[in-house]
């Protein structure tokens, strides 16, 4: 396994900010409204910015704009930022869009923004969401297993047999029809409903799922130099997020940073970064 250098914190949060205001100014000229989410509210509200032993920001939008994002990022976003989705990569395998950098090798780099997806739910239909978490799981890992074993670098194998068994006979599916069945379950209840669920979070369905008018209105919070767009009740999303006490810094052993892989892209070099950031 080759040795994997790391970003220099620094480096880091100039190049998330960067990337933040040309996210911005997307949502911006193209009238699609978004907020600061999970880490980032934490961020903004207990440290003012990033979370010490964070490298990453995450944003959310509402599922009726993700085309209208998707489209406008191709159009407007030039060298080296890009997005990475299902869509322009059929490797990808995370329910969010990563606003990220194009690397030298074409690749996509470990840095990012996350922009997260809130999809309608009703959180009375228990068994329907039980379903659509179970299922979305699994179609999850299905191409996750189908993915690493396609590029052979570092194949995900689980230990359970049957487990195992189950991954591989679920990755005979084409990639395409795992993304479409994928999207197709989350977006089951599109309609009239009362509150909003994100599905790619790192957080369980229930802890992410809010009632609509949590997400109304709009204030904005100082986050390092810039300013970040979060809704009006963004202190209960963060009581519904990370409880009462989310002001109290969790113990040192859990302040972990895992750090994010240095950028291979020449263009993005220390003079592009004093004229960019």
């Amino acid at each position: 396994m080759k040795n994997v250098e790391f970003m220099e914190k620094e480096k880091t949060k100039q190049l998330l900010l960067y990337l933040f205001r040309q996210l911005n100014a997307i949502c911006e000229k193209y009238d699609i409204p978004y907020y600061g989410y999970a880490g980032t509210i934490l961020g903004a509200v207990r440290h003012k910015g990033l979370i010490p032993w964070d490298d990453d920001m995450d944003v959310v939008i509402e599922r009726k704009y993700y085309n209208r994002f998707v489209e406008a990022c191709s159009k407007e976003l030039t060298e080296p930022v890009t997005i990475h989705t299902r869509e322009n990569d059929r490797y990808f395998c995370q329910e969010y869009i990563k606003f990220c950098f194009r690397e030298d090798d074409g690749g996509f780099s470990d840095i990012s923004i996350d922009v997260f997806i809130m999809d309608e739910t009703d959180p009375q239909k228990k068994i329907l969401r039980s379903f659509q978490n179970i299922v979305l799981e699994s179609l999850y890992f299905i191409k996750y297993y189908k993915v690493t074993h396609i590029q052979g670098e570092r194949t995900y194998t689980p230990q359970n047999g049957l487990k195992h068994a189950l991954l591989a006979m679920g990755s005979l599916m084409p990639i395409d029809m795992i993304d479409k069945l994928h999207k197709k379950i989350m977006t089951l209840e599109a309609g009239d409903m009362t509150h909003f669920v994100i599905w790619g979070s790192h957080y369980s369905y229930q802890k992410v799922t809010f009632e609509k008018n949590m997400w109304s209105g709009r204030v904005y919070l100082p986050f390092e130099t810039v300013e970040i767009p979060v809704p009006e009740h963004y202190l209960e999303i963060l009581r519904q997020m990370y409880g009462a006490d989310y002001m109290k810094l969790p113990p040192k052993e859990k302040q972990i940073n895992h750090g994010v892989r240095e950028l291979n892209c020449k263009m993005v070099d220390n003079e592009w970064i004093r004229r960019n950031c």
